[in-house]
């Protein structure tokens, strides 16, 4: 087997190293040591850095979770700057079902003006290139884990397997880890029957009246039953409500949608 020199590793090197990793995921408790022991992997197989999250809406800055290595200057400085709005990875994610090289985006050829912006800045960050791994789960707001270089170094194309399978097996134990803490969080919330209605059938868009209507209620105790799931998840309007009531897994993508 030919033994191939990329970064850090040799192609056997990060293999027998990739193996460790995924081995050692199902004893990972907690996000921490997650992102401790991705990053490690990351600079194993010749990244320097890498993102891992779940995105409810594609363009904006919001993330249901998300653990990343990057310095916490690019986070405070450039995230916060485009909101996600101009990044042309996040863009490709809306049409992406199989892992990317960030170089061959269209845009990164033909960039708006906002996307010009946002590479230029990326490119004075020293975080021009890397490897995107997109993640679908039917139901579920779409995943996403990528890996970049530092100081716009070439990515190592070799290793792109092992970042793959690393990017596919972090993200199923990152989601596993998130839901077990969601399911603790959501039981402290104690919703009641009535109020789990309303909730879902407010996420479809329902009306109030109509909610009266599915629910066999009147429509002020819809509106009082509303407030209390708002009063409850700490929010202060229905749009928030939905959101955190998503965050939390009292609501599927699915249920919220209109029947």
């Amino acid at each position: 087997m030919q033994i191939v020199q990329v970064g850090r590793k040799t192609a056997n090197g990060a293999s027998s190293d990739t193996l460790e990793y995924l081995d050692a995921l199902p004893s990972i408790a907690d996000l921490d040591t997650l992102e401790r022991r991705l990053a490690a992997i990351t600079r194993e197989i010749g990244f320097d850095v890498f993102v891992l999250g779940q995105l409810p809406q594609i363009g904006h800055g919001q993330t249901y979770f998300r653990i990343t290595s990057y310095p916490q200057r690019w986070i405070n400085e450039a995230y916060p700057q485009f909101r996600y709005k101009a990044d042309p990875v996040l863009d490709a994610l809306l049409d992406a079902d199989v892992p990317f090289l960030w170089e061959e985006l269209p845009a990164y050829r033909n960039p708006t003006a906002a996307q010009s912006e946002y590479i230029a800045v990326s490119t004075e960050y020293g975080f021009l290139r890397g490897y995107t791994v997109p993640i679908r789960t039917p139901g579920e707001p779409i995943g996403v884990v990528s890996f970049a270089t530092k100081n716009n170094g070439q990515v190592p194309r070799e290793m792109l397997p092992f970042a793959q399978q690393i990017a596919v097996a972090s993200f199923k134990r990152a989601t596993s880890i998130v839901a077990r803490e969601r399911g603790r969080i959501r039981a402290s919330y104690t919703l009641t029957g009535l109020e789990l209605q309303c909730l879902k059938a407010a996420a479809q868009g329902r009306t109030d009246f109509i909610i009266a209507r599915l629910t066999g209620s009147e429509v002020p105790v819809v509106r009082r039953e509303l407030k209390s799931v708002q009063s409850k998840l700490g929010v202060g309007n229905r749009v928030s409500m939905v959101v955190k009531a998503l965050q939390f897994g009292f609501l599927t993508f699915n249920e919220a949608l209109v029947e």
